[in-house]
């Protein structure tokens, strides 16, 4: 992928020189009461295509077919820390109307346009003075010299993303990470606007993986330690991002959808979700409801059992309120709508307290399993402390069972039976975790006897059938490794031991059994001695 255009430079020049330790916070009027880092904060944008994929219709109406050669258009808004300097302090008008390329400029007007429709965050006709407002970055700054864990954010349904999550990435980016967001997007330029299907859920998913596939190249980004987080429905994207990412090692939701009773499809329907895949660290942060029960249902992230996981809810705030919105309505006197209160004690006040107090505690949970600070852990559990009503519920991870190529080893080293006792162990133990997963165990199998390690495959094809002695298939694949190690009397023990299985194996149908009736005749007729 060919960089077109890149808007900030988050390339650390050897020249650059080290952090002051007088480094003073610029006036953040939109933080509270929240404390800066020792980083000044830089600000940019980087604009990309993502050429794998298509953004410009390529078939109007009763128009020739025009191939669309640019490709989806991406922009990434990037939090840093910096060394001070640039172009000077940002305004809240530079996240709204960033000065991007003229090839770009129809996407960043779509994004304008879906700002302005979403503008009740501030009292009638006050929109022009939050444009005006300082924030805390400072736009095109030296980068601190160094290498930052990456954190990617998510936002909620048909977020700009930039303006909702300002005061949180500020806040981050002052105490040393680099934090990076991308606006919601449809599938084409003449449906721009994120929906509720699968096909959107998985296209959020991609941006953010486009967006990591460029900032993992950047010299002041260490990759090695990567984070997520999103809110509302981006908490899906980043849970979803998670599963499939191996690089992630601590995601975040923020109020998010996946929690909600009645939308549990919207995570589970997704390709790649998988409850056993889930191995970062998740932290799930939420308002308080007055009757969960009916409300909620986190059943599945309770399922995150190889996931070390902390539930947190806080009393006096809604679901707006856990964004930057939260702060931008207190500063500007906002009144709350008649429709707006959903706890009784909330006010303007609780909500932009109860904002900062969670922007603390994702602070803490990326310093902890981001950085490795232990002091990470005991933040955390005061600043829950400290919210209205916090409350923290914290479930340790298990201990994952092998891979299938782990148990080839374990079974060459240790021997057969101290894979079987592993799989007893995680039986009774997690009843619901297979943990021989037969389709993927068959085909390690498969990849040992082409690569002729021939124990390791009949060692593997065994444990299958261990797991799963009703299966004709598992029976039949021994016999193909019993074959390829030359143990013909074997291998026929093993046919005739799925001839028996097959008239009973459920998972055949009828037309399936007949075939592999003959197949496995075949077979002992090419064995006899």
């Amino acid at each position: 992928m060919k960089q077109k255009h890149l808007f900030v430079a988050l390339v650390l020049s050897l020249i650059v020189g080290h952090l002051s330790s007088g480094f003073a916070q610029t006036s953040a009027p939109l933080w509270g009461e929240l404390k800066s880092g020792p980083y000044a904060v830089g600000f940019g944008m980087i604009y990309e295509t993502d050429q794998s994929r298509t953004w410009r219709t390529t078939r109007n109406y009763e128009a020739p077919f025009s191939a669309d050669a640019g490709g989806r258009p991406i922009r990434v808004s990037v939090w840093y820390p910096a060394n001070g300097g640039g172009k000077g302090q940002a305004r809240f008008k530079d996240y709204v109307s960033p000065a991007g390329p003229p090839e770009f400029a129809e996407l960043n007007h779509i994004i304008e346009m879906r700002e302005l429709t979403n503008s009740s965050r501030v009292p009638p006709g006050r929109w022009p003075d939050l444009l005006v407002t300082p924030v805390a970055a400072s736009l095109d700054a030296a980068p601190a010299p160094g290498r930052f864990p990456l954190l990617l954010y998510a936002g909620s349904l048909d977020s700009t993303a930039t303006t909702y999550v300002f005061v949180m990435a500020e806040f981050l980016a002052s105490h040393g990470y680099v934090v990076a967001t991308v606006p919601l997007l449809g599938p084409t330029n003449e449906n721009t606007d994120q929906g509720l299907t699968a096909a959107d859920r998985e296209r959020a998913v991609q941006d953010l993986e486009f967006a990591w596939s460029i900032l993992r190249r950047q010299m002041n980004v260490d990759q090695s330690k990567l984070g997520v987080f999103g809110k509302s429905l981006g908490g899906i994207a980043a849970l979803t991002f998670a599963m499939r990412n191996g690089n992630v090692s601590a995601v975040v939701g923020l109020d998010a959808t996946y929690g909600f009773k009645g939308n549990e499809k919207l995570l589970a329907d997704l390709p790649d979700f998988s409850p056993r895949n889930m191995r970062a660290a998740f932290l799930d942060i939420r308002r308080d409801w007055d009757d969960a029960a009916n409300v909620l249902n986190l059943s599945a992230e309770h399922a995150f059992r190889y996931s070390d996981r902390s539930f947190v809810t806080v009393k006096w705030m809604n679901h707006f309120d856990f964004d930057a919105a939260a702060m931008i309505a207190y500063k500007f006197n906002l009144l709350i709508g008649p429709n707006e209160l959903v706890s009784p004690g909330r006010t303007r006040a609780t909500a932009a307290l109860g904002y900062q107090n969670v922007c603390r505690m994702v602070l803490d949970f990326f310093d902890e399993k981001l950085r490795g600070d232990p002091g990470g852990r005991q933040r955390l559990l005061a600043d829950v402390a400290r919210a209205s009503g916090g409350v923290l519920q914290h479930e340790d991870a298990l201990t994952a069972p092998p891979a299938a190529v782990e148990f080839a080893s374990i079974i060459r080293t240790h021997g057969f039976a101290a894979a079987t006792a592993i799989v007893d162990r995680y039986r009774r133990e997690i009843p619901d975790d297979p943990v021989v997963d037969q389709t993927v165990f068959n085909d390690v199998g498969y990849r040992l006897i082409a690569e002729r390690r021939f124990p390791e495959a009949v060692g593997i094809m065994r444990l299958i059938v261990y797991a799963f002695p009703d299966s004709a298939n598992a029976a039949d694949s021994l016999a193909d490794a019993y074959i390829a190690a030359g143990h013909n009397d074997l291998a026929r023990a093993a046919l005739q031991q799925s001839l028996k299985i097959i008239p009973r194996d459920a998972s055949l149908n009828e037309a399936n059994k007949q075939y592999l009736t003959k197949i496995e005749e075949a077979k002992l007729d090419q064995l006899k001695p």
